[in-house]
């Protein structure tokens, strides 16, 4: 009993990981510095920039990320994305977060702002910032939407559908199998997709990973208003399994699994 309870927390660890805790103290020196932008606070912007940077090029660009600030009320500022990794120095390595956002304002068009910090000297600095103006235009382009789409898009949507279908089906039979053996491990099996298809429901573009685990085999996500719906599919190896060893009655208790 105790060996079949490892083993099935084994299967479970990929859906156990625990998500990488969020750079708060970055992402709130990233919003104080896009707050200084409309104050068209020249000096303090150029201090928050790390010091091996091009000064001269920096002091070239900032009127130009100045006038690319919205006019009007800001509304709202969500975080889309962030990420944390090691960057390689001279020295070492030092830790570098790379940090999405969206400034949403009551005008024409938000903002978009793209910033990677670093740290120097025991303080947080800007190593890179870059500003996208987002019509809001973009928003109904991103849509999901089946105008304009080709047989690949109503493809990927009926595997969408049918594939956490498949999984509740090899499911049913496998519990009202009186033969099967080690149904929670073989559950955890049927529930996890394997690989991966992530599929732009705007553009067509596609792409496959083949190092990837997916509970359920689906995932819809959108990483904002302004982004594209990515359909992401995976193969249920483990319910297509149960239901091959049903099909061809080798459901036999003496051969374990």
């Amino acid at each position: 009993m105790h060996f079949r309870i490892l083993a099935i927390l084994a299967l479970l660890m990929p859906l156990l990981a625990c998500s990488a805790v969020e750079p708060h103290e970055d992402i709130e020196f990233a919003k104080h510095f896009v707050s200084l932008f409309p104050q068209h606070n020249t000096a303090e912007i150029e201090k928050e920039f790390a010091s091996s940077g091009d000064h001269d090029a920096l002091k070239a660009v900032i009127p130009k990320m100045i006038a690319l600030y919205p006019p009007g009320k800001l509304k709202n500022i969500s975080v889309t994305w962030n990420e944390t990794f090691q960057t390689s120095t001279g020295s070492g390595s030092q830790t570098s977060v790379l940090i999405n956002l969206i400034y949403e304002f009551d005008g024409p068009g938000d903002l978009g702002v793209r910033i990677q910090t670093a740290r120097e000297n025991g303080r947080i600095v800007i190593e890179n910032a870059y500003f996208q103006p987002l019509p809001h235009a973009l928003v109904a382009s991103n849509g999901f939407s089946f105008a304009g789409k080709g047989p690949l898009h109503y493809v990927v949507l009926l595997l969408a559908v049918a594939i956490p279908l498949l999984m509740i089906y090899a499911l049913i039979k496998l519990w009202r199998s009186k033969t099967m053996r080690w149904r929670w491990a073989w559950t955890i099996f049927i529930l996890l997709g394997f690989f991966k298809f992530t599929f732009n429901w705007t553009t067509g573009y596609y792409s496959l990973s083949l190092l990837s685990l997916q509970l359920l085999g689906v995932s819809v996500l959108r990483a904002s208003q302004y982004q594209p719906w990515l359909v992401a599919l995976s193969v249920p190896v483990g319910a297509l399994w149960v239901l091959y060893r049903q099909s061809t009655r080798h459901d036999d208790p003496s051969r374990g699994f």
